[in-house]
């Protein structure tokens, strides 16, 4: 898994894509479900980012499945969060929203921040999509704020950039800079 990942963020897809499908091997060899369900995860994180997005919907479904069967609510935000990404990507903003929406309430039934956060920056790049640039703004204004109270710095960039977005759609390119 980490050689895996180590090429994914050096950018060799494919030989990361070969070393997580041989560690889904092996934890389904061993029947370690948390394992099996992060690596169908990982898997369609690389696929989607190769552009295949019917097959990294799949990979997060059976993720996300795993996960619900063994309770792991704050684990099964993140397949939610990418089901939504998918659905962005696909150009399908009610779809997203559906799974951003679902992925939002576990998040705050656990008071899990990063996935609060992460959600509402989804469903801010969902109304994005459908032209409604006012719940956009209240989605990515939230989730920015809930990201930096939580110190998430990755998602309070997310959220800057989504921001950032919203503003040049609204041609106020100064906000858009900040």
């Amino acid at each position: 898994t980490n050689l895996g990942i180590a090429n994914y963020l050096d950018g060799k897809l494919e030989v990361a894509l070969s070393y997580h499908k041989r560690a889904l091997a092996m934890k389904e060899m061993f029947g370690q479900k948390w394992g099996i369900a992060n690596s169908h995860l990982s898997i369609g994180i690389i696929l989607f980012a190769r552009g295949d997005l019917d097959s990294a919907m799949e990979m997060y479904e059976k993720s996300r499945n795993i996960w619900e069967g063994m309770g792991d609510r704050k684990t099964l935000i993140s397949s939610i969060n990418n089901i939504g990404e998918v659905w962005l990507a696909k150009g399908e903003p009610e779809l997203a929203m559906k799974a951003y929406s679902q992925s939002l309430s576990i998040a705050e039934q656990i008071n899990a921040k990063p996935g609060i956060s992460s959600a509402l920056c989804g469903l801010a790049l969902a109304c994005i999509q459908t032209g409604d640039m006012e719940g956009a703004m209240g989605y990515a204004a939230k989730g920015l704020d809930i990201a930096s109270e939580a110190k998430n710095t990755a998602i309070e960039g997310k959220c800057k950039c989504v921001l950032g977005i919203i503003h040049s759609k609204l041609n106020d390119f100064a906000k858009a800079e900040k």
